[in-house]
């Protein structure tokens, strides 16, 4: 170590970064997707594993990754979750994972469109006590969230240890019951993943949706939302 540092070598603190990239599949992956993820620029010196799930209901594929990541000898830096009809731009990845080494948020999420024509992009709020609220006041390339914001995990980067402040199960597709405003009883469908972002609200986690990243949206016959 003398000679080391009679060369005038000093060593740091930084770490390469790290990533196990997390893709949830159907039966089959689009090629449309294979395209898209060929193309993917990874974080340059960066060491990324990849793992899959097929077949599997999509709250408990994502569920059982977390467990599996938590119990690594040696945790991953970053999560990047994936799913098979969810097309990330190029450089998608690289633009993730500049704004989330800022150290201002817990999650960061591509901008996607729901399936439905006018496509709506998914960039709510969690007002109380009402129903979401789609946000629209930001400029293209701006980085929006705070705690109380959803956003889509077809691409989204995320810390693992952001789980151990959690309950789990963290991810879970389910119904609920509610009351409409004429008295009826509605029966609702939740997916997975608002019972993570209504759970990261609630512990105050901060949640960015990035739309300098957009992700394309591919529907069941080969339509881009």
């Amino acid at each position: 170590m003398k000679e080391v540092k009679d060369l005038g070598i000093r060593e740091g603190k930084f770490r390469a970064p790290t990533f196990i990239s997390v893709l949830i599949a159907y039966s089959t992956i689009p090629l449309e997707f294979l395209h898209s993820f060929s193309r993917l620029q990874s974080v340059p010196n960066a060491a990324n594993q990849l793992v899959s799930y097929k077949n599997c209901e999509i709250g408990v594929a994502r569920c059982k990754a977390v467990e599996e990541i938590l119990g690594m000898p040696e945790r991953p830096r970053y999560i990047l979750w994936m799913s098979g009809d969810d097309l990330p731009p190029w450089d998608g990845l690289v633009k993730l994972w500049m704004e989330m080494e800022k150290g201002e948020w817990d999650v960061l999420t591509s901008l996607v469109h729901l399936k439905n024509e006018p496509p709506t992009p998914v960039l709510w709020k969690l007002p109380d006590n009402k129903p979401l609220e789609v946000y629209k006041d930001f400029q293209p390339g701006d980085v929006v969230g705070g705690v109380g914001y959803i956003g889509n995990l077809g691409f989204a980067l995320m810390r693992p240890e952001i789980f151990e402040r959690m309950t789990p199960p963290y991810f879970r597709t389910g119904f609920a019951t509610e009351v409409l405003e004429d008295g009826r009883n509605a029966l609702t469908l939740y997916t997975e993943d608002c019972v993570f972002f209504e759970q990261a609200a609630s512990l105050n986690m901060k949640v960015g949706i990035h739309t300098g990243v957009r992700s394309a949206h591919l529907g069941k016959n080969g339509e881009v939302y």
